[in-house]
């Protein structure tokens, strides 16, 4: 015996006004089977909301879409399956209170088996927004949940859904603990095999994501696959962590601009700042197990005339058109990069003094130190018409434009020191 609730439900909401209320606008689909051998299915859910909303109170989300299918026998074979969801949003969404999501989707595929094999399986969740924004304690702008789980004897599967997030607008999610884009899809069982499933998130030229204080982030991905994000507009959060993703690996390429931390954890870490890109640091970037930021734009520690510290967990290589922005007060502070693995140098540091040394003699600065070396691709220190530079590695070499002239790159030792060479009258 098999049970299918199959829809395809196509859903436009056209307000005129402000939709006012203290819960929300919500579509489900869900359906469950018990026979003996049994199949539950739930074919898809496609919702289109046109037109601003606006809710107040606690636990009041904008939009609401949940589909569940859930498969029950003692022997088996039984298989649950949800099918795409497709959500895309225009005009504004707001919402006011604690929990209160702006648009949260629920996806569950549950197989259960004892004594059989189980199949749980979901399609692809595709969202696009405009704006919205959210004030409330743990009140994600963008909430997507899935639980896909498959329990039974050996031979079950549980394969999570791929995700794919574009955004035109903002969201900003700025209560304590709340994520601007949260995706948590997570693959369960007894006995069986768990498979990921692929994540992408784009970031619009224009759009903009704010994650709020606490344990918010811009953007937070809990597990996936091949996690996929790029970004072409600008990116914060209150909590100074930008961005936070686990995967099997992870590709992140900024053409925009990012204030704050970014936490990659994955086996295969690939991150690129692009040319014309902004990477404005807070406390550190950590790449996975031994990722490498590939800097080709701008990388300031701590952001304009911010004195940080930044650690790099992993390794960077700056690129030709690269440039590291540093904040110096000759005093005793400066922006610092700590690397723990490599540090590949090409191109220029460009210097915003905070104040000047009294003597060249006395200017030495650190501003950069990498665990596993420092490789010499030709990096200078830009000259100003008041202040000449020089860069110095640890060893003593100097490493003036016309010192590097001819120079085969090599490692050197794991330090490099800003000084003036000469300061005008």
């Amino acid at each position: 015996m098999t049970g299918t609730l199959a829809y395809d439900i196509d859903f436009a909401l056209e307000a005129p006004g402000i939709i006012t209320q203290a819960g929300e606008i919500a579509f489900a689909l869900e359906t469950w089977n018990s026979s003996p051998t049994s199949a539950a299915l739930v074919e898809g859910l496609d919702v289109t909301v046109t037109g601003p909303i606006t809710t107040s109170g606690d636990a009041g989300t904008g939009i609401l879409v949940g589909i569940m299918a859930s498969a029950f026998a003692d022997s088996g074979p039984v298989s649950a399956f949800v099918g795409p969801v497709s959500i895309v949003q225009h005009g504004v969404i707001t919402t006011n209170g604690t929990d209160s999501d702006g648009i949260a989707i629920d996806a569950m595929a549950i197989a259960d088996a004892p004594g059989g094999i189980a199949t749980a399986s979901a399609a692809g969740i595709e969202v696009a927004v405009d704006t919205i924004h959210t004030t409330g304690e743990r009140a994600p702008a963008l909430n997507i949940n899935a639980t896909i789980a498959a329990h039974g004897q050996a031979g079950s599967t549980a394969t999570a859904p791929s995700v794919t997030v574009s955004t035109t607008g903002t969201l900003s999610a700025t209560g304590t603990d709340a994520h601007a884009i949260n995706v948590n899809i997570v693959p369960d069982g007894t006995n069986a095999t768990l498979i990921d499933g692929d994540i992408t998130v784009d970031v619009g030229a224009g759009s903009a994501l704010f994650g709020g204080s606490g344990d918010g982030r811009a953007i937070h991905i809990t597990r996936g696959d091949a996690i996929v994000i790029s970004n072409r507009g600008a990116i914060s959060a209150l909590s100074g962590v930008a961005v936070e993703a686990t995967g099997a690996t992870l590709s992140f390429s900024n053409h925009g601009s990012i204030a704050g931390d970014v936490r990659l954890d994955a086996g295969e870490v690939d991150f690129t700042n692009h040319y014309g890109a902004a990477f404005h640091t807070h406390l550190g970037v950590h790449l996975g197990i031994d990722g490498t930021l590939a800097n080709a734009g701008l990388i300031s520690p701590g952001g304009p005339d911010t004195i940080a510290t930044t650690t790099i967990t992993g390794n960077i290589a700056q690129l030709a058109s690269g440039s590291l922005a540093v904040d110096i007060d000759w005093t005793g502070l400066s922006d610092r990069i700590i690397v723990t693995g490599a540090a590949t140098l090409a191109d220029t540091i460009v210097v915003t003094p905070h104040s000047f040394p009294v003597t060249p003699a006395s200017s030495p600065v650190l501003i950069l130190s990498a665990n596993a070396g420092i490789t010499d691709d030709g990096i200078t220190a830009t000259d100003t018409a008041t202040t000449d530079y020089t860069l110095t590695i640890a060893d003593g070499r100097p490493k003036s434009a016309a010192a590097n002239s001819g120079m085969a790159s090599k490692p050197c030792s794991a330090s490099m020191v800003l000084s003036v060479v000469a300061m005008a009258a």
